[in-house]
């Protein structure tokens, strides 16, 4: 599913109007059509119920009205509620407007109260089944205020209510509240689905989102071009798109043209670090694995897993040289803590001339300290590098405050990936994917019990064997293929085991699964 910015979609809808002719009022009469169908899907209220529309003055009011319309032709006692004069709607709303009153629907001039009144005259209309938040839209950019706070306040108080484009008071761009939204049972938006969907906490205030495709067409969306300046569109990462990225292995092939992975991880108190990432690795198509690790862990690796080599590379850098040679990818940093030797290591991974590395953990905690920034310049030049920080591990990449890092995930993961030149993969419960050249992708799949230890490891390792064998022959979309695969196996490990009682080791085990089914193309 594609996902854009709310001014490239107005862009979009500008495109379709103005140079491809298509009038603003059918544009709006489709919105209205399948927002009404979502509602009646989703909502389910019962025949002749009564419904209530609060509605701003600008389209996405124009919107509620036109829905207001479409449920009294189907049977249902729709009512609108007007928070902003009805005398500045203007254009397609307007249209909208002046039908309804021609309908004689009931409509209720509310623009004049104040927050107290304006509360009490809602409270009298309560018993509506469904209210629909057809407030603010998309082009919300600063805080809520005045009387559309004590609208959005009585619907956080109704049982069912249902968004129309997106709750009022999320940035369509961000996903951040602006001083207080709506927390809707469901929403349609139009077009194309926004970043602030996508991402927390806007994500959580959607409900049920449907797209709605309101007719503008694919030229429209081949004729924009991009604005440089900011990221305009994305990818909302899904089954169907992994799967059209994933190709079956041909009949005849061998362990090396899998992929060789060399793991630098593990310590002695962290040695379950470096199993979680082989177990991500293996599950995730790894042809061979190799576990670099110090002296006092190598013992501890067969009884564990028994398909993965190990070898101290801790204490012995030649052979971390060797490894290295002879490897695809290098995955390195879980489990690694943050010692001299441990920095020494990370500088000869940084030092080799192997094609990709997959830096987590200790070593972008050793990068964004002791190591410096400024490593990953001449080694990244040559090489496809990714870095997958947690808010706070990139707080410490960026020198930027933590609340920065979850406000502007894209913003701070492009700035990134460009000062470094690397894929950046931002883990939170909605991780985000950046490129240096702008592409962004959100991931879908995932649930809040993939909040516990060792999960990471395991995306680290998932990742590093995706980019070993490399069946969509784009870094970036292998890194994307990855992290949505890490996400769908912890839903199958929540869907068995609960969202409390699972653990990293058991989303590992779910990764073949989930594979399985990414190979299956018919």
């Amino acid at each position: 599913m594609q996902l854009v910015t709310p001014s490239r979609m107005q862009r979009l809808d500008a495109y379709a109007i103005e140079e491809l002719g298509l009038p603003g009022a059918v544009l709006m009469e489709r919105a209205a059509l399948g927002a009404t169908d979502h509602l009646l899907e989703a909502l389910a209220p019962r025949d002749s119920s009564r419904i209530g529309c609060l509605c701003g003055g600008g389209n996405n009011g124009g919107d509620g009205i036109a829905m207001a319309r479409m449920l009294h032709q189907r049977g249902y006692d729709p009512f609108v509620c007007l928070v902003s004069d009805p005398e500045g709607i203007e254009g397609d709303a307007r249209l909208n407007l002046d039908a309804a009153r021609r309908l004689e629907l009931p409509i209720y001039d509310l623009s004049d109260l104040d927050g107290r009144q304006l509360r009490s005259k809602l409270a009298s209309l309560s018993h509506a089944s469904v209210w629909i938040d057809a407030l603010l839209g998309t082009g919300l950019y600063g805080d809520v205020r005045g009387s559309y706070v004590d609208a959005i306040e009585f619907l956080n108080d109704q049982p069912n209510v249902f968004s129309v484009d997106i709750p009022s008071g999320v940035h369509g761009a961000t996903g951040q509240i602006l001083g207080t939204a709506v927390d809707a049972a469901a929403t349609a938006t139009f077009g194309t689905a926004k970043f602030g969907q996508a991402l927390y906490p806007g994500r959580g205030l959607c409900g049920d989102l449907k797209v709605i495709d309101i007719g503008i067409p694919d030229e429209a969306h081949r004729q924009q071009r991009l604005d440089t300046r900011e990221v305009e569109r994305g990818t909302w990462l899904d089954a169907r798109w992994s799967r059209q990225r994933f190709n079956r292995r041909p009949e005849v092939y061998h362990k090396g043209r899998a992929g060789r992975v060399l793991a630098v991880a593990g310590s002695r108190d962290k040695t379950g670090a470096a199993l979680l990432l082989a177990r991500g690795a293996l599950r995730s198509g790894a042809g061979l694995l190799t576990i670099g690790t110090r002296e006092e862990v190598v013992s501890r690796i067969a009884p564990s897993i028994n398909e993965a080599m190990a070898a101290d590379v801790i204490g012995d850098l030649a052979r971390l040289e060797s490894l290295l040679e002879e490897s695809d990818v290098v995955a390195c940093g879980p489990g690694l803590e943050q010692t001299e030797d441990s920095r020494r290591a990370v500088e000869t991974v940084l030092g080799s001339e192997i094609d990709m590395a997959v830096l987590d953990a200790d070593a972008l905690n050793l990068v964004a300290g002791p190591v410096g920034l400024s490593a990953l310049d001449t080694f990244s030049a040559g090489s496809t590098v990714v870095l997958t920080p947690h808010p706070g591990e990139m707080a410490r990449l960026c020198s930027a405050p933590i609340e920065e890092v979850t406000s502007s995930p894209i913003d701070v993961s492009l700035e990134l990936a460009r000062q470094t030149d690397c894929i950046v993969v931002l883990k939170s419960a909605a991780s985000t994917v950046v490129s240096p050249d702008g592409r962004v992708a959100v991931n879908r799949s995932g649930n809040p019990g993939m909040a516990t230890g060792g999960t990471g490891d395991v995306l680290t390792g998932c990742i590093a064997a995706r980019l070993a064998e490399s069946s969509t022959g784009d870094p970036f979309e292998d890194v994307c293929v990855a992290v949505w695969a890490h996400g769908d196996a912890g839903d199958r490990a929540a869907d068995e085991m609960g969202q409390r009682g699972m653990a990293a080791s058991d989303l590992a085990d779910r990764l073949a699964d989930t594979f399985k089914e990414l190979e299956v193309t018919d």
